[in-house]
């Protein structure tokens, strides 16, 4: 298996969500990973993804980082 890096990218709230094929969101309360591309939502319900709209968004940012698998 290849290795791969984690990158966190800085997400202040402002603007739509970032997504894409490689980018996940974590929450920091709970520690579900959600895919960006895909429909779902954390255990606690700080993150909520509805892939199909093209929305979702996180409760609480401060508990929520935005990772990229590079």
């Amino acid at each position: 298996m290849k290795e791969r890096n984690i990158k966190i990218l800085e997400y202040q709230g402002d603007g739509g969500l970032p997504k894409g094929k490689n980018l996940f969101y974590l929450c920091l309360n709970c520690h579900t990973i959600i895919p960006s591309m895909k429909s779902g939502s954390c255990h606690c319900g700080n993150i909520l993804i509805d892939a199909d709209e093209g929305r979702g968004g996180f409760k609480d940012n401060s508990q929520t980082l935005v990772l990229e698998l590079e």
